[in-house]
């Protein structure tokens, strides 16, 4: 799954109005699409300059992959992990959900 401009923007909505923080868990590592045309766009924007003033699209996309850890981290989550059953897309919890769960999960 992927992250397009409209979801980004409820999540920060979500975020920000619910002063969530703390550890965060992605099932499935989610990509980063961001931007896309005409009203979504302009949604998004106007929802960084609302509750992230200063803040553009390029920063909160991973830098080095098509992925979104870095939006999660300045959304204001500290420990940003994703889980899924292969390594496939680099997750940092490698787990099937349907399978025995180690403790320390």
């Amino acid at each position: 799954m992927s992250l397009p401009d409209t979801l980004i923007a409820r999540l920060i909505e979500t975020v920000k109005h619910h002063s969530l923080s703390g550890d965060m868990l992605m099932l499935g590592r989610q990509g980063w699409i961001g931007t896309r045309k005409g009203v979504a766009a302009q949604l998004l924007k106007d929802t960084l300059e609302n509750y992230m003033p200063g803040v553009q699209e390029e920063d909160l996309k991973n830098r080095n992959d098509g992925y979104s850890e870095n939006f999660f981290r300045m959304l204001g989550f500290d420990n940003v992990d994703s889980m899924d059953m292969s390594s496939f897309e680099g997750a940092s919890i490698v787990q099937d959900l349907s399978g025995r769960l180690d403790k320390k999960l």
